[in-house]
């Protein structure tokens, strides 16, 4: 499996407790399975999964069958492999961000002219 906190890091620019504490959210709800069914998951778990399907780490497969006559349809979610994971392109740098990072807190009070 994935080490998912790197590629949270990498990928969300997280933290690192936070990168942990998603992945532990995460790998607890697969318990050690390649795939976990999105039945068994709460709104809050699924909505965490949504967002990682948006940056390419969760992919989910659909599975048709028929229960009872009726066609169905099951979701699974999955890890992405390291391989499929696309590479992380970090935005480049605008110049004039070391200028405005260089500056104290005081210069950006705004300041009244005298009456």
């Amino acid at each position: 499996m994935v080490n998912l906190v790197d590629v949270l890091r990498r990928r969300l620019r997280m933290l690192k407790e936070d990168a942990l504490a998603v992945a532990h959210t995460v790998e607890s709800a697969f318990d050690g399975s390649d795939e976990v069914d999105d039945e068994a998951l709460g709104k809050d778990l699924r909505q965490l999964f949504y967002d990682l399907q948006d940056e390419k780490i969760l992919d989910v497969r659909r599975q048709e069958f028929r229960r009872d006559g009726q066609l169905l349809r099951g979701y699974y979610w999955h890890i992405r492999e390291p391989e499929r994971l696309p590479e992380v392109r970090l935005p480049e740098a605008d110049p004039t961000e070391r200028l405005y990072r260089r500056l104290g807190d005081d210069a950006w009070e705004r300041r009244r002219p005298p009456v």
